[in-house]
């Protein structure tokens, strides 16, 4: 009895020895914030990625078994409310799905979603929300994707890793636009802002040539981005662009309010010849560029570092949900546009 007994438990806390590593048999889980924060469409349930990993743990190294992706929906005003949609990447995808990050978008009924995966190259897939074997691959190369609220156009960022997109001012003010070309001195000149294709189901992907981050306005007919550092908003059928004229030199992230007359954006801040968002928010009117709020970080963020990514609206125009980096893993907030009633919405790192 004695000898069955220290069996189990010699069993239950085995080790097995490899190549010199020593792993612990039953695999650990371990979850991040792994996306933007979305908004599921005219609701107060914002909506994020997460990546769980089970792994079997070792000293210094792990060795993953299964990636899951899974969308959560979590409502503002029901704090029990938390429905949970998963996905097993295919071990193909691997190597993206650990290294980078995913964008996600709604379609406007909700039951379909577009993301990317990577923060470089990029690989854009439609999934359906109800029936998480659907896994459609649409775009080789892409970023960012946003579903327009009419249903009838993605628009995504182009991958370009050679060059740096974007606008600049000529001496009479006026805005022109080019491309950075960093094997030439100079500004190469760029005639069109978008590529037109359609999917297999008659989508029409409306690929933007320069700048990054697209978002549409709520009626679909404007889109805001960001390129060289300044905040554009043109049409779909980019006949007309205008840049929004904050007060700041360098400012990125943006989003327009659902009634399309203010703006939400982070400023860049410049650290050993690298740009990143400050840690406070902006609200400017779009037409003027005035400054109407800034929200400042989070009490409970420490760190004078921390970055702000991703802002979106709510659809009713009352919240902003937005990341912040390097404040604990990920974090998601959410806040109401006069800066009060922050949230942070919690994501479990081991479970």
């Amino acid at each position: 009895m004695v000898k069955k007994t220290f069996l189990l438990l010699l069993f239950l806390s085995v080790i097995v020895l490899s190549q010199n590593a020593c792993f612990v048999i039953g695999p650990q889980v371990a979850s991040e914030l792994y996306s933007n924060p979305t908004w599921f469409p005219r609701s107060d349930k914002i909506a994020y990625f997460e990546l769980m990993r089970h792994f079997i743990p070792g000293m210094g190294s792990s060795r993953a078994i299964k990636l899951k992706l899974i969308l959560n929906m979590k409502s503002i005003n029901m704090p029990l409310f938390n429905k949970k949609v998963s996905w097993i990447i295919p071990q193909s995808e691997w190597d993206s799905y650990e290294m980078n990050r995913t964008h996600i978008s709604f379609s406007p009924k909700g039951d379909k979603i577009v993301f990317s995966i990577g923060k470089n190259r990029g690989t854009i897939y439609i999934a359906e929300v109800k029936n998480n074997s659907k896994f459609q691959k649409v775009i080789d190369r892409g970023l960012n994707p946003e579903w327009s609220p009419d249903g009838k156009t993605i628009i995504y960022q182009a991958v370009d890793t050679e060059k740096q997109q974007g606008f600049f001012t000529t001496d009479d003010g006026k805005v022109s636009i080019g491309r950075i070309d960093f094997s030439h001195s100079g500004w190469k000149e760029e005639k069109k802002i978008f590529e037109i294709d359609k999917t297999e189901s008659g989508i029409t992907l409306l690929k933007l040539l320069i700048g990054k981050n697209p978002k549409w306005s709520s009626d679909s007919s404007k889109i805001i981005f960001s390129a060289a550092d300044r905040i554009f908003i043109t049409d779909k059928d980019a006949k007309s662009i205008k840049q929004v004229k904050i007060p700041f030199k360098e400012a990125g992230e943006a989003a327009l309010s659902p009634d399309m007359s203010k703006v939400v954006f982070c400023k860049y801040r410049y650290e050993e010849n690298l740009h990143w968002p400050e840690d406070n928010l902006y609200i400017a009117d779009v037409n003027t560029g005035a400054l109407i709020k800034k929200i400042i970080r989070p009490n409970n963020c420490a760190n004078e570092n921390a970055s702000i990514f991703n802002p979106v609206w709510s659809p009713n125009g009352e919240y902003i949900a937005y990341n912040i980096y390097d404040c604990g893993p990920r974090s998601l907030f959410i806040i109401k546009k006069d800066g009060t009633g922050l949230k942070l919405i919690p994501i479990s790192r081991y479970r």
